[in-house]
């Protein structure tokens, strides 16, 4: 079992968080990676990837491996999945952060559901919900009981992002990136 962690690398003007201290070692390495000054949330998916690697789980970033000349990113993506038979889909998703790529990914996975070459219990999902005000999505159950998941944040919102819950998707929310770590280690472990 390989799984693949996607996720932004950078967050918007004022909105990062303090980089966790299980992840800085890897802010150097991100930078070499993307040669930007400060890609924070792909420092934090590094660490990640460090962990459960260090647990004994296959685990990789799109950011890790070459793009190949010519190629295009959702090629490369693509490959990857192939390449490392990918078949668990980690997705990191904090409050504030640069989330376009991670948009275009999520409807990556969402197509490759409709084309049943994956099933929506191979993702997970990671949001960011402090219960105050780093509040990325929310996941609740409605009045009728069903499980209702949407983004918060104003004007990046997804309606589509919802119906990742109707194919299965694991949805797990934390307050702060050192339960953010716990939750991914647990959810590796099979203990979500």
């Amino acid at each position: 079992m390989t799984i693949l962690i996607l996720g932004p690398s950078e967050w918007g003007p004022g909105r990062a968080p303090p980089l966790p201290e299980w992840a800085k070692h890897q802010l150097a390495h991100a930078r070499a990676l993307t040669g930007r000054p400060n890609p924070l949330g792909l420092a934090v998916r590094l660490g990640l990837v460090e962990a459960l690697a260090h647990e004994g789980h296959a685990a990789t970033a799109v950011e890790f491996h070459p793009t190949l000349v010519g190629e295009p990113l959702m090629g490369k993506l693509h490959r990857l999945e192939r390449e490392k038979s990918v078949d668990r889909f980690y997705i990191y998703w904090p409050w504030g952060a640069v989330r376009s790529s991670l948009d275009i990914e999520i409807g990556h996975l969402e197509t490759l559901i409709e084309h049943h070459e994956i099933t929506g219990t191979q993702i997970s999902i990671f949001f960011e919900d402090d219960g105050q005000q780093r509040r990325a999505a929310e996941l609740r159950v409605t009045s009728e009981g069903f499980l209702f998941f949407r983004p918060l944040e104003k004007g990046r919102r997804s309606r589509y992002h919802g119906d990742l819950r109707l194919y299965g998707a694991t949805f797990v929310p934390w307050g702060d990136h050192d339960e953010l770590l716990v939750d991914f280690l647990d959810e590796a472990r099979g203990n979500v």
